[in-house]
Order: structure tokens, then C-alpha cells, then sequence
């Protein structure tokens, strides 16, 4: 057999031993990595469900990854800039996007609210927070949030101030975006130090 002709069935076979294992791994069929799916390239299917591979990390050590240089960015800003003219900018920015926020929200209930805010304990932030649920009524909502990944990540860098301002005061806005009718009151926050975050919701007609 020519050269070339050998060196194209060792590369096919090679391509194939390389593609083989990762459709035994995963749910993407053999033929969709091979020829693309969705109009694909074979190379990009593969990169695909390369990425979509879970990593094996803990909320802990991901928060880190993902807050770390974040907060390391806005230290650096700080100490160029100033502490408070970063916090001063991270609480307009954060006041910016709600106020982009054009859409008509006088149809939100506060019943959906409650709802909202009870099914992302339950399911979205369940390994992130500790909620306990203390009121709740036709015009009160009130939960105390015990333990916060957050709090934890940005206070464990001593940046609880910048923590505040980037994530937890835009709760204020939020409660007013989402109904005119809804007011917030937060006195204590664990990025701040407190033993909680006492977040109390009311509604007036």
C-alpha cells in the first residue's frame, strides 16, 4: 500500500479511537461528531460537548474561581481610585440597569413575588444560602438569610464593602422595579458583618 494511503487509514482510525470514547461517555451520537449536528463542523461538535463536561468542584472552590478575580480587579480600582468612588460607582451601576429597565411591571403580584423568591431558595440557591422563612401575609414577606456564599467569598478577601455595593444593594431597587407597591426593608446583611440578612417585604395599595 502507497504511503499516503497508509498514513490516511491510520489517521482515520485514530480520528475514530479519539471519537469512540467520548460517544461512550456521553449522549451525542457517533455520527453527529463525526459529520457535525446542526450544520456543525466535526471539530466544533466536538468542542461542544467538550465544555458541557461537569468539573469537578465545589460551590465553595467555584464561588472562589468565579468572584476571586473579580474582587481582585475592584481591590486594585480601589486603591487607584478610592474605596468610596468604586462603591459609589458600583451603586450607580447597579441603580443604571434597573433604570434601563423599561418594561411595565405594575402587573407583577406580590403573591408571584413571594413565589419567586420561595422556589429559588428551594432549588436555585439551596447549596448557596440558608433562608428561613419568618412572615408572610397578604401585604408582609419576610426571611432571614442565615449563611451566603457570597458574604462568605467577598468578606473572606475583606471586601464585604465592595460585596454590598456590587451585589446586595440592589436589592432596594429590585423590590421597587419589580411593583411600585413593594418597599424593602434590610437593615443587617452578612457581607456588612451582621449575624443575617434581614430582608422584610411590604405591599401597599
Amino acid at each position: 500500500m502507497p504511503n499516503s494511503k497508509k498514513e490516511f487509514c491510520r489517521s482515520r482510525r485514530e480520528l475514530i479511537a479519539g471519537i469512540l470514547p467520548l460517544c461512550l461517555i456521553s449522549d451525542v451520537r457517533f455520527e453527529s461528531l463525526l459529520f457535525g449536528e446542526w450544520g456543525l463542523p466535526m471539530q466544533e461538535a466536538v468542542f461542544e460537548e467538550k465544555i458541557r463536561q461537569k468539573q469537578c468542584a465545589t460551590y465553595e472552590e467555584a464561588w472562589g474561581n468565579r468572584y476571586g478575580p473579580l474582587i481582585d480587579t475592584l481591590e486594585y480600582f480601589s486603591e487607584q481610585l478610592g474605596r468610596d468612588k468604586v462603591i459609589n460607582i458600583l451603586k450607580k451601576m447597579n441603580e443604571s440597569i434597573l433604570l434601563n429597565d423599561h418594561a411595565d411591571k405594575s402587573g407583577n403580584t406580590f403573591d408571584e413575588f413571594k413565589k419567586q423568591v420561595k422556589s429559588k431558595a428551594k432549588h436555585d440557591y439551596r447549596n448557596l444560602l440558608s433562608v428561613e422563612f419568618i412572615e408572610e401575609s397578604p401585604d408582609v414577606f419576610e426571611y432571614r438569610v442565615s449563611h451566603c456564599l457570597w458574604a462568605r467569598t467577598f468578606r473572606g478577601k475583606n471586601a464585604g464593602d465592595i460585596g454590598y455595593a456590587y451585589l446586595c444593594y440592589g436589592d432596594f431597587m429590585k423590590a421597587v422595579f419589580f411593583n411600585p407597591k413593594m418597599k424593602l426593608r434590610l437593615t443587617k446583611t452578612l457581607m456588612q458583618g451582621n449575624d443575617c440578612c434581614n430582608h422584610r417585604y411590604t405591599w401597599r395599595d
